[in-house]
């Protein structure tokens, strides 16, 4: 069945013809569930700010990113584990202001992109030790992030919101770094167990 394919697809994760042969769309409206549900924002300014770009409705601008990036099945899945994860790190009060969820996504997204295509391993591969966590402010690290394909990443994805700019978008994904640490790994079983967790959300019976 559905639930049984999509299982079958992160067996095989590391296969970069398993992944172009999936067909499965990204589930935009339970992401943006997931994404509400991390934490409390503020309302949207009623006033309107000439100087700016208005942040468009959550759910538009998944869509929108998502279509346009053509952000995979997979890809979208280990982003919502990276989600789901967050959310368990933050406090039961915490609050954003509004656009926060948008700046999340954005991250997640990278990260998630980042993971499925980093051939050694470092953010996708659990190490063995704490000792071997990358995610240490060293020369390797920065070396690691500051990579030329991964700065085109985040400016396609400043150019296709059409509100952040690249410096933001860069910041933004430092910071969701942080916040999720030794959190940050992500393998198949990961991903699976979160399927089976949502399932019935995905539309898996």
């Amino acid at each position: 069945d559905n639930f049984y394919m999509a299982c079958v697809s992160f067996i095989n994760y590391g296969n970069s013809t398993t992944r172009e042969m999936s067909s499965q769309i990204p589930p935009i409206e339970f992401m943006t569930e997931i994404l509400n549900g991390i934490l409390a924002t503020n309302q949207p300014p009623t006033l309107i700010n000439w100087d700016s770009i208005p942040l468009p409705e959550l759910l538009l601008f998944v869509g929108k990113v998502t279509t346009k990036a053509g952000i995979d099945y997979n890809t979208a899945m280990v982003a919502l584990v990276l989600l789901s994860r967050l959310k368990s790190l933050l406090p039961k009060n915490a609050r954003g202001e509004y656009g926060t969820c948008h700046r999340l996504f954005l991250s997640a997204i990278l990260v998630a992109s980042k993971n499925s295509t980093q051939k050694n391993g470092l953010y996708f591969s659990p190490p063995s030790s704490v000792e071997d966590l990358p995610f240490t402010r060293d020369e390797k690290f920065d070396d690691v992030i500051s990579q030329t394909t991964w700065d085109t990443t985040n400016c396609n994805l400043a150019k296709i919101s059409g509100i952040f700019t690249v410096q933001e978008v860069n910041e933004m994904e430092k910071d969701f770094r942080k916040l999720l640490g030794k959190h940050i790994f992500v393998d198949e079983k990961d991903v699976k167990d979160f399927i089976e967790s949502n399932k019935y959300a995905l539309g898996y019976y």
